[in-house]
């Protein structure tokens, strides 16, 4: 008798560890969505009493059954993994909405996916993924617009520093990014660039390209990019239209996470619609990207966005390069589309330079000046207004209806400026 009550303890016990562990993992079956969502509100109703928790129930809203973010719970992270794996790469973000974010960061070894996030370092929220990968990536969703979060990663005991994100704002909120590109092969020259656009703190950064000198040399994405723009990317995204040195590597497409099929696609920050363009590939007027840009110029002219903002990596015209004054198929297929739907400016590099110019009604703003070898004068075009060969990077102020542009050093000193108003 005493065996049979003994027998039946342990297999009680039992069904009380299974039960605990399968809440943690909310990417299962549907029976193990119930148990996450059933253990997410007793957490709830534990936490009503709770003032600071209370403050933490605004950031996920817990009333969809397919949430895989919870309250954070003792069971999120499974035990016995031994050593922590090697934290080789990130956390950094990537694509921001009103309502998500993506972080990104890579381990030595297979391991699970956790990130802790919540409006201060209590970290009251997490999501869990314990399928075990290299790549992480996860997407952290039901989240406010124009709020700051704290979060860090961990994996199979390994954690990250804290570190914050911003979620983007509302259509009327004033907001600032900075654009830079061509930050290849000089990885000195790249940090000062970096070290300065982090003294902005911008929202975000676009960059426009050739992020390494050979992309299928996986080591370079260390040397010439992540071990300069590490900590710029723990708390602010960053937008990457591929540029030529990329070469369509795997790599590149393994360590980033944009919109889109990622080559080409949009995105929306404030009251601005972002438009970023593959010019690697052919661009003739029956080819699958130009037709894709008129559809998305015509979709953002439909939603009635107050700006348009297109960026590649080849420019239309350029000052700084022999024997290449600019991209033929961009200002034969692309510069029409443009100048039809109102784009405002058009961001570019190749070059490695700074060019403004303005041209039937787009302004072309070339930041080539990220810390590649720099380039010398070449070329002479009527609409380019300036051109100046230094490393720099790109401000952009937006206001409403109005748009403040500035060249930077830096050092922050501005060398080039200039004002957008509707």
């Amino acid at each position: 008798m005493k065996k049979k009550l003994w027998a039946i303890v342990v297999a009680a016990l039992l069904v009380v560890c299974i039960g605990a562990a399968v809440s943690c993992n909310d990417g299962g079956d549907d029976d193990s969505d119930d148990a996450a969502d059933d253990d997410a509100a007793d957490d709830d109703d534990a936490a009503d009493d709770d003032d600071a928790a209370d403050d933490d129930d605004d950031t996920v809203d817990d009333d969809d059954d397919d949430d895989d973010s919870g309250p954070l719970t003792e069971d999120c992270e499974p035990y016995g993994y031994g050593e922590p794996p090697v934290v080789v790469r990130g956390p950094y973000l990537q694509h921001t909405t009103q309502n998500s974010v993506r972080i990104l960061w890579q381990t030595k070894t297979p391991s699970n996916s956790i990130v802790r996030f919540g409006l201060d370092e209590t970290l009251g929220y997490y999501h869990c993924d314990l399928e075990p990968v290299k790549y992480h990536e996860v997407e952290v969703d039901k989240l406010s617009p124009e709020t700051v979060y704290h979060y860090l990663v961990r994996s199979d005991g390994a954690q990250s520093p804290l570190h914050t994100f911003a979620t983007a704002p509302l259509y009327d909120s004033p907001f600032m990014f900075a654009v830079y590109g061509d930050n290849r092969t000089q990885p000195v020259e790249h940090q000062l660039v970096v070290d300065g656009i982090m003294a902005e703190s911008p929202d975000f950064v676009i960059n426009v390209g050739d992020v390494v000198t050979h992309g299928w040399v996986f080591l370079e994405y260390d040397e010439e990019f992540f071990g300069q723009t590490g900590e710029l990317m723990a708390n602010t995204p960053i937008y990457i239209s591929i540029g030529n040195h990329e070469a369509e590597s795997v790599f590149y497409y393994n360590l980033f996470s944009l919109p889109g099929n990622e080559q080409w696609y949009t995105f929306d920050y404030g009251n601005a619609r972002f438009i970023a363009i593959n010019s690697n590939w052919s661009l003739t007027p029956d080819s699958v990207q130009v037709q894709w840009l008129e559809e998305a110029l015509q979709q953002a002219v439909a939603d009635g966005v107050e700006w348009i903002f297109t960026f590649c990596h080849h420019p239309a015209y350029s000052e700084g390069m022999s024997g290449f004054g600019g991209k033929l198929q961009i200002r034969n297929n692309f510069l029409p589309l443009m100048e039809e739907y109102g784009v405002d400016a058009f961001f570019n590099g190749h070059a490695h330079d700074y060019e403004h110019g303005f041209l039937n009604g787009v302004h072309h703003v070339l930041s080539g000046g990220g810390g590649a070898p720099l380039s010398g004068h070449k070329n002479d075009f009527e609409h380019v207004s300036i051109f100046d060969s230094r490393y720099h990077y790109v401000k952009v102020e937006i206001s409403g209806g109005t748009a403040d542009l500035y060249a930077v050093n830096p050092d922050g000193t501005v060398f080039d400026s200039f004002t957008l108003e509707h």
